[in-house]
């Protein structure tokens, strides 16, 4: 298992924050399920100098690997699941307050 970061207070010649991160992971559930699993994940974030706005994009592939030696059967469930699934985002968010600081505040 590791975890691996980038970061930088610039990119690209602009004073915008910016970070990659890689992942991977593997769980044994050989014993109690009959199965273990490998998840390999990668996230790529970019927001402006304000932090007003904000993009990301992340990938994800989960490996699932049925046992095929010990003394049980990997279950129906894990058999008939999907060996290899992958998961993709993009997301925007925006993210400001219009709230005059001036103004009471409502009880």
């Amino acid at each position: 298992e590791y975890t691996f970061r980038l970061s930088t207070p610039r990119f690209l010649g602009r004073r915008c924050t910016w970070s990659f991160d890689v992942a991977r992971s593997s769980s044994d559930e050989t014993q109690a399920s009959s199965y273990s699993e490998g998840l390999s994940h990668a996230l790529m974030k970019l927001s402006d100098e304000s932090g007003c706005h904000s993009v990301s994009v992340e990938a994800a592939v989960r490996d699932l690997l049925p046992a095929t030696t010990g003394h049980r059967l990997p279950s129906l469930e894990v058999q008939q699941a999907q060996l290899r699934s992958v998961k993709t985002s993009l997301m925007y968010s925006f993210a400001r307050s219009w709230v005059d600081p001036s103004a009471p505040l409502a009880a």
